[in-house]
């Protein structure tokens, strides 16, 4: 050991601990801490450059997000932003900025700070501290981030300037330090064109506070319509959910082949098209009942470990399996111009409804292409109960639009326990209960829904549960 190892330690422990103010101090870091100091008297310099002295770039970012910040729960809880614009008026780097979450924290007070830094157009770094009421780590954990129990962070994408200033995704339900629910629930939403399911559901999660979020049944970019998106325990019923038959309002324009089978793509082929009405309706039945469907190689399917699309934006075709798929309904909704028709398509899951128009398109010799695609149902949800993202996000409760989860299971009777059933039931056991064979809605004592449960020959057992550990209630 000598002088300058020490002080690189020396400096690695008091930017760890904070100068020795951090929930991570223990006596045995003030004893190394004690013993790196006697090697030279480089600690004070240590002190005075890393926790003593900030530039004049610095203050002005501090006094820049004290002017953007909000408080809630009595001043206990403080959110700011600093955007690019406010480090290119101050003509502040990143390092500049490193410490203004452990700042915030300082106000006195403030128990939670959120800091959100701009690193992009629309990325956003999130920097919690906390002095302990909250878990920063799981926080952060929602955006897909992580850290430590009192200091934690994440990376949040796709947000514009107006959504990360508060009080924007930030902006809480419901007072931080009292929030003993997580929602559960399910909310259809009426995706719009250009967002991919994921971005609803990673939207979702900024919005409802909640990690486990999931939906049922992918709809590309270009598609609008019938999205089911589960929240928390409900993400059980996914499995459930995505079998179920779907339904879609498709324009079917004839003449044009594309290499992704819809008008998102290159264009291929161009042919004369003059098909009547009839001329396409008398080629519908080749299409309908049980029949096999050759995916497009623009999809997110696997093959060897490789998704097709990832393989076709190379210009590289692969040979595909035929797949089985049920349309059980299939026809003309009207005639749109000389080759544009309006279909209306119901069918099983794994059916591409934009390869089904360029199948149409070669059985009538001209070829085909889907030129727009709304879905109108899924999992038995239509669009009369579908909300859209931007009543989302300007509702103040969010998660007051969650339908319950037991809601999808409606079509089920309904069966009510307690004492040593309801006992056996949340231990996951079978236990006895009279009646006819068959799947239930199975309720505790409290109203509570705890699990799809199948009866037979007088016992009953879990199919799937539903109700919360105890810890969560």
């Amino acid at each position: 050991m000598n002088a300058a190892i020490a002080k690189q330690l020396y400096i690695a422990i008091t930017t760890d601990c904070g100068c020795f103010v951090y929930n991570n101090t223990t006596p045995e870091t003030h004893r190394i801490a004690a013993e790196l100091m006697t090697y030279g008297d480089f600690w004070q310099q240590v002190n005075r450059n890393c926790f003593q002295t900030v530039s004049l770039k610095t203050i002005r970012l501090q006094n820049r997000l004290l002017e953007s910040m909000e408080f809630y729960d009595d001043g206990h809880l403080a959110i700011g932003a600093i955007s690019q614009k406010d480090m290119d008026e101050l003509q502040a780097s990143q390092g500049d900025s490193e410490e203004l979450a452990a700042w915030a924290k300082k106000i006195q007070g403030v128990n939670v700070s959120a800091t959100l830094r701009q690193l992009d157009e629309r990325v956003w770094k999130v920097s919690l501290r906390t002095d302990g009421s909250l878990n920063a780590t799981k926080a952060c954990g929602i955006l897909g981030g992580g850290g430590h129990a009192a200091a934690a962070g994440a990376t949040m994408r796709d947000v514009d300037e107006a959504e990360a200033r508060p009080p924007g995704c930030w902006r809480p339900s419901a007072p931080y330090s009292r929030r003993d629910e997580m929602p559960d629930g399910i909310i259809i939403v009426d995706k719009p064109q250009d967002w991919t399911s994921m971005d609803v559901c990673a939207k979702l999660r900024r919005v409802m506070g909640e990690r486990r979020i999931g939906h049922a049944g992918t709809l590309d970019p270009m598609a609008t319509g019938v999205l089911p998106v589960f929240v928390g325990r409900a993400t059980r019923a996914v499995e459930f959910a995505e079998r179920g038959e779907k339904e879609y309002i498709a324009t079917l324009r004839l003449g044009v082949v594309t290499d992704t089978q819809d008008v998102t793509g290159t264009v291929l082929e161009e042919h004369s098209a003059q098909v009547s009405r009839a001329e396409l309706e008398a080629v519908l039945p080749r299409f309908t009942g049980e029949i096999q469907q050759i995916p497009p190689m623009y999809s997110a399917l696997k093959q060897n470990g490789k998704k097709l699309y990832e393989l076709a934006r190379q210009g590289k075709t692969v040979e595909r399996k035929p797949r089985n798929i049920t349309i059980s309904g299939l026809e003309v909704l009207e005639q749109q111009s000389g080759r544009e028709f309006l279909l209306r398509v119901r069918c099983s899951k794994g059916t591409y409804v934009r390869t089904l128009c360029h199948d149409i398109g070669q059985a009538l010799g001209c070829g085909g292409t889907m030129f727009s695609l709304r879905r109108t149902m899924a999992a038995g949800f239509d669009l009369g109960q579908a909300v859209t993202m931007d009543e989302i996000l300007s509702a103040e409760n969010a998660p007051a639009l969650l339908r319950s989860v037991d809601s999808y299971f409606g079509d089920y009777p309904a069966v009510s326990i307690s004492g040593e059933a309801e006992r056996r039931c949340r231990n996951g056991n079978q236990f006895s209960s009279k009646g006819e064979n068959g799947r239930f809605r199975v309720y505790g004592e409290s109203g509570e829904f705890l699990m799809l449960g199948e009866r037979k020959n007088g016992v009953m057992s879990t199919v799937k549960s539903f109700f919360a550990p105890p810890e969560q209630k």
